[in-house]
């Protein structure tokens, strides 16, 4: 985590660094665009025009090439905020052990195995974004704290690709594309795998799970 904010530091830096230089060459651009138009109309092709011209030409060159460059530093900052969040929510899941994760208690015994598909075969996941639904938040403040965080925590873990939070993360039946992850004993995260993003669809209480398939279906 401290090697994920010192990158983040460095990023941030250096995006400043690129906007001052910016800020200073459109200013200066600013400046040679005003003398040109303040120049006498009378004046016919004086010797150094062509001089001024190309050299204000360049100067917006290297404005556009500075300004490409300032996007590029943007993506990677962001890029680098992103891990730092995974970086936190991977500490946050050790300092607080006793969250009921899905992986630390048992499957009830009961009809719910009948509406899933085996375990997939272990593969490496990518890192990718989370996507929550809309309203998500007002779902996780209804829920006892300790689920709400377990399940914000969950999301992190299977969105960073970490093996273990895949453990138990099973397909229905009715809809493969689907998965479903336990949150303790009595609640169901459910979401969608895409290349760049985990989509999380819903968090509900177990005893909903078949009517919630059935209107996935």
């Amino acid at each position: 985590m401290r090697e994920a904010q010192s990158r983040l530091n460095e990023k941030i830096d250096e995006v400043n660094r690129y906007k001052q230089s910016v800020a200073q060459l459109q200013t200066e651009v600013a400046r040679r665009e005003q003398l040109l138009a303040a120049r006498p109309k009378t004046e016919t092709a004086p010797a150094h025009a062509p001089v001024d011209d190309t050299a204000l030409k360049e100067l917006r060159e290297k404005v556009e090439g500075l300004k490409s460059a300032l996007k590029e530093r943007h993506n990677e900052r962001n890029a680098l905020r992103r891990e730092l969040q995974i970086a936190h929510t991977h500490l946050e899941s050790f300092q607080h052990p006793a969250a009921p994760l899905a992986t630390t208690e048992p499957e009830p015994l009961d009809e719910e195995e009948t509406w899933l598909l085996p375990q997939d075969a272990p593969e490496t996941q990518p890192v990718r974004l989370v996507e929550f639904p809309k309203g998500f938040q007002s779902v996780l403040e209804k829920l006892p704290r300790h689920v709400a965080r377990a399940t914000v925590i969950m999301a992190g873990r299977l969105a960073a690709g970490e093996p273990a939070a895949y453990v138990g993360a099973l397909r229905l039946k009715a809809t493969p594309k689907v998965m479903r992850q336990r949150i303790g004993s009595d609640y169901r995260l459910l979401f969608r795998l895409w290349p760049d993003h985990v989509e999380i669809m819903d968090l509900i209480n177990r005893k909903d799970l078949e009517r919630k398939i059935k209107s996935l279906g």
